[in-house]
């Protein structure tokens, strides 16, 4: 047993919340926001929709969005959102390697066709999800990612297959002592590249303000 944690740990981990609860867990929490709906370009105090189906927008396409942010008196600048996480469990840290890197090729895929739809803007964000607690120790410490997974995930994440206009962010959050997910938690940014704002077509407008009046 590792002084000062228990074994197990008596908290869940952050690296085994499934993506679609840990982004609605973040949305729900408005400690958040700033962080990961601040960005230059996005507009203030918008609606926060998820997981919004694409099957009825115009263009016939499939899939859906993760996260949509959209003011309502400004309809016509939506950023639309598509999410992938990297999991760092603590087998990560003696394999030196990180679990679902691999998803981030899947991300590059649907944040283009979310281009292709037509949105405002649109952003890949990677979510790195970092459990260092049996690393650590039990210590009093925010140590999260070793050099060695760190080059690991940078090494994946290129923009080569990412549209132009794509932005692209990484969300670092770390579990480093043993505190329930989220709580007393370690976060990075890192804004790689800002999206580009595009005009949107009239017709997707008249789409997100159906979707709106649907989620009031």
């Amino acid at each position: 047993m590792i002084p000062g944690l228990t074994n197990p740990p008596l908290h869940a981990s952050l690296a085994e919340i499934p993506e679609s609860d840990l982004v609605r867990q973040l949305v729900a929490d408005p400690r958040w926001h700033q962080w990961l709906f601040g960005l230059p370009g996005m507009t203030e105090r918008p609606r926060v929709l998820q997981m919004i189906d694409l099957r009825h927008a115009p263009g016939g396409f499939t899939g859906d969005v993760d996260i949509l942010l959209v003011a309502p008196d400004q309809p016509t600048v939506a950023t639309a959102i598509e999410v992938k996480r990297i999991k760092v469990s603590a087998a990560a840290f003696n394999s030196g390697r990180p679990n679902k890197l691999q998803e981030y090729d899947k991300g590059v895929e649907q944040a283009n066709r979310l281009a292709e739809v037509g949105f405002a803007q649109v952003y890949l964000y990677v979510i790195v999800v970092v459990d260092s607690r049996v690393r650590n120790e039990g210590r009093y410490t925010y140590d999260s990612l070793t050099p060695e997974l760190t080059s690991a995930i940078q090494a994946r994440i290129s923009m080569e297959r990412l549209a132009p206009s794509v932005g692209l962010v990484v969300h670092e959050f770390a579990q480093p002592m043993d505190h329930p997910p989220l709580t007393l938690a370690l976060y990075g940014g890192n804004l790689k590249r800002p999206a580009t704002v595009r005009v949107q077509p009239a017709d997707l407008t008249n789409w997100i303000v159906a979707v709106l009046d649907g989620a009031a």
